[in-house]
């Protein structure tokens, strides 16, 4: 799925975002690790069947946002299945009992708002935005949907061809697409690791309607659901509302287990052979070196450090890998990416070449160089400053709409089982201090936990 929504015009968007870089820009240090920032309120309960709601209103905007997120996501797929929770996020789109194929989108948009879905490996996640005096249509639309999906021979192959057009126009198109599951599969050895939500489509050709049957029944159910609704609105009308829409006990849910097998060794070495591997892909205009180490879930407590150190490595002009591969000329382009995940992740450095044809080798000692600085001396305070002002602009731009308000509070309830992490991660990243990150550096980068690609 993709994002599509606003309701603030791109000049207050932009007046915002300025104010927000002044106010971080014009802190001391002290004044920055102290600063807070205003806590997201809100208040859950559970409904008898189990569904989760979180209800967080804000009488100052004159819109309302609902978000459904379900605890499925690529990681819960079977070998042979891969897809399958992208696959839902179209069929979920192709009518329920009381709304036919495509009406959901068709009647939010003659409301006033938008609607669409998205799907990670961690979760499936469906939303709407709208005027406030359309919430009950919301609930309603949301409400019928994972009580009564349609799922039938028509509707599942509609939502099959769907998807598979999206691989071949999307994601088989991308330059570099296959990098990341490539990195996954030297660094990772349990399938809910080493697959990405798009799937194959082997997988979803073979797939039967009986299977999309059984994996609606397991996982679209209300005890499996977090229901976030955000703006303005009256709590008790909201309460009411969603009481008359979702308190149906809902499909009888199989028997199929809702853990997963995501859990790595990453104290154990990556095994010599699966250390290196070159990639020689068609459609690469230019070559890349990546680097990945594997870290722990971001429910870690090691988690926020290395989101400083990623920061410090690789974000922005002022960031070592900027200075000591762009400037230097080394390379035309870098980053360096934390991965967030509720299983183990990639800490994955990347550096581009200017050249078609290149042997890596000033690339690689380059990136080696940044990495052994940082192991040998850690990092200074005023690199802690710069990316403590980032971290809280970052946080304060999150929060700038109801709409990414609400799908804050859905994401941590389903990938964090508490939705307060949406108060509590900002002030965790702003609490990071040097000896952490050189701590987890010297714990993570290391050589027996990392992974080399090189995408020609």
């Amino acid at each position: 799925g993709t994002r599509s929504m606003s309701f603030r015009s791109c000049r207050s968007r932009l007046l915002f975002y300025l104010s927000a870089c002044l106010v971080c820009f014009c802190m001391t240090t002290a004044e920055a690790r102290a600063a807070t920032l205003p806590k997201l309120t809100f208040q859950q309960y559970r409904l008898p069947n189990g569904l989760r709601v979180i209800l967080s209103p804000d009488k100052s905007v004159p819109v309302v946002a609902v978000c459904v997120t379900y605890d499925v996501g690529a990681r819960n797929e079977a070998v042979g299945h891969a897809g399958f929770a992208h696959l839902f996020e179209h069929l979920m789109f192709e009518g329920s009992a009381h709304v036919r194929s495509g009406q959901h989108l068709r009647l939010i948009k003659w409301a006033g708002g938008t609607a669409n879905g998205t799907t990670s490996a961690d979760r499936t996640h469906y939303y709407e935005a709208l005027p406030r005096e359309q919430l009950k249509l919301a609930l309603f639309l949301e409400a019928d949907r994972m009580f009564s999906l349609r799922l039938n021979q028509e509707t599942f192959v509609s939502a099959r061809k769907i998807v598979e057009a999206e691989k071949r126009e999307r994601h088989d198109r991308r330059a570099y697409d296959p990098v990341a599951m490539a990195l996954a599969k030297m660094a990772f050895t349990k399938f809910a690791n080493t697959h990405d939500a798009i799937g194959t489509v082997d997988d979803l050709e073979s797939a039967t309607l009986e299977e999309a049957r059984r994996f609606y029944a397991t996982y679209y159910t209300p005890r499996n659901a977090v229901l976030a609704v955000s703006g303005n609105f009256d709590t008790a009308q909201a309460k009411a509302m969603i009481a008359q829409y979702f308190s149906a006990a809902g499909a009888k849910t199989t028997d199929a287990p809702l853990s997963v097998d995501d859990a790595e060794p990453l104290d154990k070495p990556i095994p010599p052979g699966m250390q290196w591997a070159s990639l020689n892909m068609t459609r690469v205009a230019l070559p890349r070196y990546y680097l990945a180490f594997r870290i722990p879930p971001r429910t870690h407590p090691d988690y926020p450090a290395l989101v400083m150190l990623s920061d410090i490595l690789g974000d922005g002009h002022e960031s070592r890998c900027w200075r000591g591969l762009i400037k230097t000329g080394s390379a035309v382009e870098e980053s360096v990416v934390c991965s967030g995940r509720r299983g183990p992740a990639l800490f994955t450095f990347m550096a581009q070449s200017g050249q078609r044809h290149t042997n890596f080798k000033q690339i690689v000692q380059g990136a080696g160089k940044e990495i052994r600085q940082i192991l040998q001396t850690g990092v200074t305070e005023k690199e802690l400053t710069r990316v403590r002002s980032e971290e809280r602009m970052r946080a304060i731009s999150s929060r700038s709409t109801t709409l990414l308000r609400c799908e804050m509070l859905a994401d941590a309830a389903v990938c964090q089982k508490d939705p307060d992490q949406v108060n509590v991660q900002p002030a965790a990243l702003q609490a990071v201090t040097a000896s952490d990150i050189l701590r987890v550096a010297r714990k993570y980068l290391t050589r027996s936990n990392c992974v080399q690609l090189f995408a020609r």
